[in-house]
């Protein structure tokens, strides 16, 4: 059929960019340049799940669309978790692998994961399901196979605001965008809506979501830049992150990620607390009065 074909096209684009990355090595700055401010900029987002990480120490974690040689489930590895890495393909993961960057990989397609119910604790997707040409039966899957939890990070979808506007066109200026809605790689951009996921929660009964919005800063220019100390590159991030910050609390501007966290059990008063410290926002969903 010519959609099972358009979408078999896409797995085959991803598992080709894999490849490439690993033979241009093309390492990601998490393990390259560590201290610099693109791993900076990863790092800000991969914190946002140390309270799990640190509340729950021995549960088994499963990164998704992890390929870029498998630097979630590094960063959770050296977080002290049980961490499994995947991607579409194991281009990049054997790399990785060899390097010691990770423990263990395997090889899923996040449209289809190949494991039992609820086979790990948490399941984690950052910034990889704008890659998915069909991100929702992704998402259902991943409920399937999380007994605890899933946690996605993503752009997320804003309101036609004059300044969202605006930031989209400097953004196609300094990073060289050819189109706001599709990446380099031919992946369609499909970004997060935080209101659409808590309705999938609220039909599948389940209880309760957290999430935060924040920002991010790219500019290629500095991104090579030390995080370390008083230098231009760090001065221009901080700017650019303050900036988009003020412009969000004062409603001109919508905040452009979303980390969500979908809890499939209830949250410990610990885990509740430290998350609210770092600025997550509880969403309570109702219990349907028709099913016992």
């Amino acid at each position: 059929m010519e959609g099972n074909k358009s979408i078999e096209t896409h797995y085959s684009y991803q598992a080709e960019y894999e490849r490439k990355m690993k033979l241009e090595n093309r390492l990601p700055s998490t393990i390259s340049i560590p201290n610099s401010i693109d791993a900076w900029r990863h790092d800000r987002m991969r914190d946002l799940v140390l309270p799990i990480v640190e509340n729950d120490k021995g549960a088994t974690w499963l990164t998704l669309g992890d390929g870029m040689f498998g630097s979630d489930a590094h960063y959770l590895k050296q977080q002290g978790a049980n961490v499994v890495a995947s991607s579409l393909s194991d281009e990049t993961l054997k790399v990785a692998l060899d390097e010691q960057f990770i423990k263990d990989y395997k090889i899923i397609n996040a449209e289809k994961i190949e494991e039992l119910d609820g086979a790990y604790d948490y399941l984690y997707c950052k910034e990889a399901f704008h890659h998915f040409p069909r991100p929702y039966v992704a998402l259902y899957e991943m409920l399937r196979v999380a007994s605890k939890a899933v946690v996605l990070t993503e752009p997320q979808q804003n309101k036609a605001r004059m300044l969202n506007v605006l930031k989209t066109g400097v953004k196609r200026v300094w990073r060289k965008d050819i189109h706001d809605e599709y990446e380099i790689t031919g992946n369609y951009i499909y970004r997060l809506n935080v209101d659409e996921v808590i309705k999938i929660m609220t039909a599948l009964d389940m209880r309760l979501v957290a999430y935060k919005k924040f920002n991010d800063f790219y500019m290629p220019s500095i991104v090579k830049g030390s995080r370390k100390g008083l230098n231009r590159s760090k001065f221009i991030f901080e700017l650019g992150l303050g900036l988009q910050n003020l412009l969000c609390k004062i409603g001109l501007m919508d905040y452009g990620l979303a980390c969500v966290i979908l809890f499939k059990n209830s949250v410990d008063n610990g885990l509740r607390s430290n998350l609210k410290q770092r600025g997550f926002t509880f969403k309570e969903l109702p219990k349907n009065p028709y099913q016992q």
